[in-house]
């Protein structure tokens, strides 16, 4: 558990260099990391970056795509991270 909470703040710092206000949170259920950012309009967006896909190339790009994404540009992200689903009864 404590290795890849290690990975998520060595990529969070990678990921701020590109796109400041970034977060990354472990996922250690699911082997990935999720990066995320919080647009100006208090919505969040992000991806999931598998640990066996961490590269510095694949943060570089996420950091891309979410400082777009923060400036209004519509770009696609590489494996969303989408919010929960709210299941209730009727």
């Amino acid at each position: 558990m404590d290795h890849i909470e290690e990975i998520a703040a060595r990529t969070e710092k990678l990921l701020n260099l590109h796109c400041p206000g970034a977060m990354c949170v472990p996922q250690s259920w699911d082997n990935r990391i999720d990066c995320l950012l919080r647009l100006p309009d208090g919505s969040i967006v992000g991806e999931m970056i598998a640990l066996s896909d961490l590269t510095e190339e694949r943060i570089a790009g996420t950091a891309e795509r979410l400082s777009l994404r923060a400036k209004g540009v519509q770009v696609p992200l590489i494996y969303e991270v989408r919010g929960g689903t709210r299941i209730s009864r009727a």
